[in-house]
């Protein structure tokens, strides 16, 4: 697992244990990442590589978190790490889930969630080596898993929080970001509501859902749909089960955290990393692919020239071209590291004033003062690459 994802893992585990440290009945408070609800399929530039089948299991990756919160695709006593392979070759795109500790319901949301993401793949011509890209998925802190058993609160907030991808319409306005406040909200069930007979004479309603926070039009939305929720059937005759919905928000176009908790705000930032780590992956496919273009093209040149000069002559419009194309690429693929770059800072600067404050979140202070120098690293290097591809382009006036 790559250190991006470790320090994800780590944001959440103390986002979590955050909002449950006052909840000593309540469990569950597991963020949920709008990402879920709102990622798109994304383009590769044929033929598949495996530098592109890498960024498309990074882009992959919220719903992959999403497929891991569910505890109901473990397999009981054994370790739900996996290791996910994909393969494009001249039979197509296959992919396989490795984990004796996965279900075939688990290893098929994982599945799906790269189907999710994936453009149309093209098989390869025949003969070509495989595209290849593998990875082994550790086992995540229970703080990230929705678990039931533990009580009969927890049961009400686990069939919440896990409902919440059936709920992404009411999500709309979050779509763009920035990253929304929680929303707190109580489930009352009744089993005897006879015990509970109003002045009036009412009777309370098997389940009554109250939302607090929130836009008018997401709480509208969300009252009649967690009011249908299937809710386990409780052991008193009422219970009455607070929770707050987390957010995440990985494709957020804003990167403002001001008005997030402290122990949210990092995750957000980390959430946020994740698909410009993948859309930077797959700049990185076009680039090399457009220098690969552009070296055929010379080889080509270099051998026609040896026995043809004039015919070579009249290829030199075409390099040119193929050139200038090769240090465009060079310009978005910087442009996306810049990006990342951009984010890893203002992440470094949230982390380094939480650390001021609580000790706790050394470790991620750290983590982030790696990333942000190893993302600047690589930023440089790609600018270095440019000037490096920009000296070999043809000098010629056509």
């Amino acid at each position: 697992m790559s250190s991006r994802l470790a320090a994800c893992s780590l944001a959440l585990l103390l986002a979590t244990t955050a909002r449950a440290a006052d909840k000593d009945k309540v469990g569950n408070f597991v963020p949920f990442d709008l990402a879920v609800c709102f990622l798109k399929p994304t383009t590769i530039q044929a033929p598949a590589t495996d530098t592109a089948l890498s960024g498309l299991w990074i882009l992959a990756r919220p719903l992959v978190l999403e497929c891991m919160a569910d505890t109901r695709f473990f397999v009981p006593g054994k370790s739900p790490a996996f290791k996910i392979t994909l393969t494009v070759n001249d039979a197509g795109f296959t992919q396989t889930v490795d984990s004796d500790g996965l279900t075939a319901f688990g290893k098929k949301c994982i599945q799906d969630a790269v189907t999710r993401v994936s453009p149309t793949l093209a098989p390869l011509p025949a003969g070509s080596k495989p595209a290849t890209f593998s990875e082994q998925w550790p086992e995540l802190p229970p703080t990230t898993q929705v678990r039931f058993g533990t009580n009969e609160f927890s049961d009400v907030t686990g069939t919440v929080r896990l409902a919440l991808p059936a709920m992404c319409p009411c999500f709309a306005p979050f779509e763009k970001g920035p990253d929304p406040a929680a929303i707190g909200l109580k489930v009352q069930l009744t089993q005897a509501p006879e015990k509970f007979k109003a002045g009036d004479g009412s009777l309370p309603p098997p389940v009554l859902v109250t939302v607090a926070d929130g836009p008018p039009a997401v709480k509208t939305c969300l009252t009649p749909k967690l009011t249908a929720l299937p809710y386990p059937k409780p052991k008193s005759d009422q219970i009455v089960v607070p929770y707050e919905i987390t957010f995440l928000n990985s494709v957020a176009d804003s990167t403002d955290t001001g008005a997030l908790p402290d122990a949210v705000r990092f995750a957000q930032l980390d959430a946020m990393a994740v698909p410009r780590a993948a859309t930077s992956q797959l700049e990185l496919d076009r680039k090399v692919k457009s220098s690969d273009a552009y070296n055929a093209l010379v080889k080509q040149y270099q051998d026609v020239a040896k026995k043809d000069p004039k015919k070579a002559k009249g290829m030199l419009k075409d390099l040119v071209a193929s050139c200038k194309q090769m240090v465009a690429q060079d310009d978005v693929y910087i442009a996306t590291l810049e990006n990342e770059s951009k984010l890893r800072q203002e992440q470094l600067t949230v982390v380094t004033a939480l650390g001021a404050k609580n000790a706790a979140w050394a470790p991620l202070e750290a983590a982030a003062k790696k990333t942000a120098s190893e993302s600047e690293a690589l930023m440089n290097k790609a600018k270095d690459l440019k000037t490096s591809d920009e000296k070999v382009c043809p000098k010629v006036h056509l």
